[in-house]
């Protein structure tokens, strides 16, 4: 994986979590909580099994741009509870979407030389899929706690 590919997922998740940002703080679209905090926990635990069971694959850009749409919903419940008033909503969106996408982009650039060593120097087989299932419990829990 390069950190070309890894770019185009983060790209591809912020453009699908700004739209439904923005559908759903328009007050255009709007879900329940509980489904789109489960949503959330899913495609957490989707992630986590795919590093475990298929951990040499790609994940691709429209998967990721399909759980950024998930996300959005829930960055619009986080948004929300800021109360900004109408005259600062699209300044607040613009800038809340500018500071996730440099926020992906700060934490991919530090974790992925971290990640490439790892990989390349120490041979670590052990660390993806302990990483990974740590990740599939939280995901599980979250779920559980959301859902039911």
């Amino acid at each position: 994986m390069t950190i070309r590919h890894i770019l185009s997922l983060v790209t591809a998740f912020t453009i699908a979590h700004s739209v439904t940002l923005a559908l759903a703080t328009l007050e255009i679209i709007q879900l329940p909580g509980k489904l789109v905090e489960s949503a959330i926990a899913l495609s957490i635990i989707y992630v986590a099994l795919k590093n475990i069971f298929q951990p040499d694959t790609k994940h691709r850009p429209w998967i990721a741009f399909a759980f950024g749409l998930i996300h959005g919903f829930g960055f619009a419940g986080i948004l929300s509870e800021l109360n900004l008033g109408g005259g600062h909503l699209a300044t607040s969106l613009l800038f809340f979407n500018l500071g996730i996408e440099l926020g992906q982009i700060l934490i991919v650039s530090l974790c992925f030389p971290i990640i490439l060593l790892i990989k390349k120097r120490l041979a670590l087989k052990w660390v993806l899929p302990s990483v990974s299932t740590a990740v599939l419990l939280f995901g599980f829990v979250w779920f559980i706690q959301r859902a039911f």
